[in-house]
């Protein structure tokens, strides 16, 4: 079974339920994403540092349930000890290439965390044999690099009409 990987936005779009201004579209554009990879049997893979970022917009006291759902719906991947070796041969290369300043340099400035995080969703997708990862963030992209294809979600007409409740855990 092909297994995908999702950022962060993926979750707050297509869980929460949130959008900033002028994202209102992804929310359901999100939800369709994910029924489509349901019907069509793709693993969703999500890094444990996505779960992470994730968590960082919810209640505390949700943080026990929001998790129990997010294992009911997707495959919360750990970072662990293979994608730490990942993560360092990649932040090397980065380094040593200047890739990392360059996208550290950008316009927003990325910080040395967000940068850090990146990698690490990028290590754990790598590591997990995810054969693409789903994100709509330029520096996450631009780290991937050759390594993981990163995409943006695929935009289907009939989204505009999906339903706004994400379908309950199983």
């Amino acid at each position: 079974m092909k297994q995908i990987c999702i950022d962060t936005h993926l979750l707050i779009w297509g869980v929460q339920g949130h959008a900033s201004a002028g994202q209102e579209e992804m929310v359901p554009r999100t939800k369709t994403f994910f029924q489509d990879c349901r019907k069509s049997k793709l693993r969703v893979m999500v890094p444990s540092i996505v779960v992470g970022e994730f968590l960082m917009g919810i209640e505390i006291n949700d943080h026990v349930d929001t998790v129990k759902r997010l294992q009911n719906s997707f495959i919360l991947q750990p970072y662990d000890s293979l994608a730490a070796v990942v993560f360092a041969r990649l932040w090397r290369e980065r380094k040593e290439s200047g890739l990392l300043e360059s996208i550290r340099s950008e316009s927003p400035p990325v910080t040395r965390s967000e940068s850090k995080a990146d990698a690490m969703i990028v290590a754990t997708a790598i590591a997990a044999k995810a054969g693409i990862i789903y994100s709509h963030d330029m520096g996450l992209k631009k780290f991937a690099d050759k390594d993981i294809s990163v995409i943006e979600m695929p935009r289907k007409e009939y989204q505009v009409n999906a339903p706004l409740q994400y379908p309950p855990a199983q």
